[in-house]
């Protein structure tokens, strides 16, 4: 089942954020040793914040636990309504079962039906499986940023992608 994510969430959704920044570091702008200083008030902010309508954290719930989650975060753009697509996330254990594809086509058929035009999301260059995901949903690269990101000795390049929405 996958529905937005509500105050009564918080600790699902803290205990869910924390692993994923340990168990894929590499896919999140977000580092764990800042995270798990987080208060509360802090995690609560960033799933609820100011979002409205569709906009915010949508969750993917197995037997009432959450397993999995996406967020849809608006952009005013002039006469053009778009909007960021971010944190999609599955736990390992719940991978390779189709998760990430309802969560995605879920928050697509949210702002189609929102008529929004344009749907923009990042992904590290790395992250082939999720890159595969989003190009199986017609998102395409328009820019990247090289070594956005410094994990370790590494250096990460991000991906910027798109999907119109309008020509469908």
């Amino acid at each position: 089942m996958i529905r937005k994510l509500i105050t009564s969430d918080l600790a699902s959704y803290k205990t869910l954020r924390l692993l994923s920044l340990q168990t894929d570091p590499l896919s999140f702008f977000a580092r764990f040793e800042e995270a798990k200083k987080w208060s509360d008030r802090q995690f609560e902010a960033e799933f609820i914040g100011a979002y409205a309508g569709i906009f915010g954290y949508y969750g993917y719930f197995v037997d009432n636990m959450l397993v999995g989650y996406i967020c849809l975060s608006p952009i005013s753009n002039g006469e053009h309504q778009t909007a960021d697509v971010y944190n999609l996330y599955v736990l390992p254990q719940f991978r390779r079962q189709g998760i990430a594809k309802k969560l995605l086509e879920y928050i697509i058929d949210q702002a189609q039906a929102e008529k929004l035009t344009t749907l923009f999301l990042s992904v590290m260059d790395h992250n082939e499986g999720a890159i595969s995901l989003y190009k199986h949903y017609q998102f395409y690269p328009y820019d990247s940023r090289k070594d956005v990101v410094r994990h370790g000795d590494e250096f990460l390049t991000e991906i910027l992608m798109r999907k119109d929405l309008d020509s469908l």
